[in-house]
């Protein structure tokens, strides 16, 4: 979502050409692929809202799965955002002598491509997964993703 609204403000501002870089293949790919059918958001629509465009009045307070993925979808086609799908960044380095990040990413069809400019990023650290809790150390925990269980047959009573 931060690279949607950093593009669109880009595009709003005139910054000359510029290039999303997306790992994935979709836009909300974590939304249209690893998440249950039932999802909603669990924040108010207001606090989800990217820059410049409102949810639409029609959605109601807790939007759907389905109407967030349409809400990022219709952002991004109305500031014309057009990631690179399946990009990945393997190196970045800030050149001192021109004050500009040098990226450089490979694609899944193994072009490369070497940028230079501003910066911005979505997923700046961390990964998802790290079983280490500060006070305590390592522990071991059974992990569940509902990515398995979309329409929650296996919790049906009956």
């Amino acid at each position: 979502m931060v690279g949607l609204a950093v593009a669109a403000s880009l595009r709003e501002q005139g910054v000359p050409p510029f290039v999303v870089l997306e790992r994935v293949d979709s836009i909300a790919s974590l939304w249209q692929k690893r998440t249950y059918d039932r999802l909603k958001l669990h924040l108010p629509k207001q606090l989800c809202e990217l820059p410049r465009m409102p949810f639409p009045v029609s959605y109601p307070e807790y939007p759907t799965r389905r109407q967030f993925i349409e809400y990022l979808q219709t952002y991004a086609a109305t500031f014309d955002v057009k990631p690179e799908s399946g990009s990945t960044v393997q190196t970045t380095r800030f050149d001192e002598d021109s004050g500009l990040w040098r990226v450089h990413s490979s694609s899944s069809s193994g072009e490369s491509m070497e940028c230079m400019g501003a910066m911005a990023g979505g997923r700046l650290g961390g990964k998802r997964g790290d079983r280490r809790h500060p006070q305590t150390g390592t522990f071991t925990l059974k992990n569940k993703h509902a990515r398995p269980h979309a329409r929650g047959r296996h919790r049906r009573h009956g």
